[in-house]
């Protein structure tokens, strides 16, 4: 495997075998699209790549934050403000379970 290492990722070069079945169904999009299956299998492999390391350094970030965790109360607060913000510009809330309801962040929104 080679492998190269840019600014934030380490690049390798893979081999990826499609089945026939998932070949033949990407070809009528890469031919719309004027690409080649290839050429989508090599941007969907970056895009999951580059969002790993996005979600990384967030995750990171959230560790390193040294804020205070807000309150059961507090966070109520917050979220009631805003699904009321939601509510004045006709915006509808999705209706979470109890068991996400009661989840406290640990930093402020």
């Amino acid at each position: 495997m080679n492998q190269r290492t840019g600014s934030q990722l380490t690049l390798s070069c893979w081999n990826v075998d499609l089945p026939k079945s998932q070949y033949f169904a990407l070809k009528p999009y890469a031919l719309h699209n004027d690409t080649t299956v290839s050429q989508l299998v090599r941007d969907a492999l970056r895009d999951i790549v580059e969002y790993e390391v996005w979600f990384k350094a967030k995750v990171q970030t959230a560790l390193q934050d040294t804020r205070p965790a807000i309150n059961e109360k507090a966070w109520q607060a917050v979220r009631a403000k805003k699904l009321a913000q939601c509510a004045s510009m006709g915006v509808v809330a999705r209706k979470t379970s109890r068991k996400m309801a009661n989840k406290v962040p640990s930093t402020p929104l």
